[in-house]
């Protein structure tokens, strides 16, 4: 794929401290879109300053800064950009906090790959949209 093509591709950034789901999510979607991976809240957000991406997948439990609290951010830096919250350890009030805070969708892991690629396509659908308004306006 030459260079032009893979930048008009859709950008997915990763943010989750456990290597295994991150890996697993850059294999499944690297060959559709451009991922980009951050181990921490801090370096996901250094990530999305230098080029915003289509749409944030991130775990919600982390050392450090959790989801919840790179969540916050993110919505200070970009209130259109897609954010769908990961975790193995749901609990109703956890989603309910993510999704009060503008979270877009909320998976369990381990994610199935044919619902984690339906839901990666429908949020960059819904991120450019919401992106194209705003320019417009």
């Amino acid at each position: 794929m030459i260079a032009a093509e893979k930048a008009l591709m859709a950008k997915v950034l990763v943010i989750d401290d456990e290597r295994g789901p991150r890996e697993s999510l850059r294999m499944l979607l690297n060959r559709t879109y451009r991922v980009e991976c951050a181990d921490s809240v801090d370096h996901g957000l250094d990530s999305m300053r230098q080029e915003l991406p289509d749409i944030i997948i991130m775990d919600i439990r982390m050392p450090g800064k959790t989801g919840i609290d790179g969540l916050r951010e993110i919505r200070k830096v970009d209130e259109h950009v897609s954010v769908v919250m990961l975790t193995g350890y749901a609990t109703l009030e956890t989603a309910q906090q993510a999704l009060r805070l503008g979270a877009n969708d909320y998976l369990n892991k381990p994610f199935d790959t044919n619902e984690m690629m339906s839901v990666v396509s429908r949020y960059i659908q819904r991120t450019r949209i919401e992106q194209a308004f705003t320019h417009a306006a």
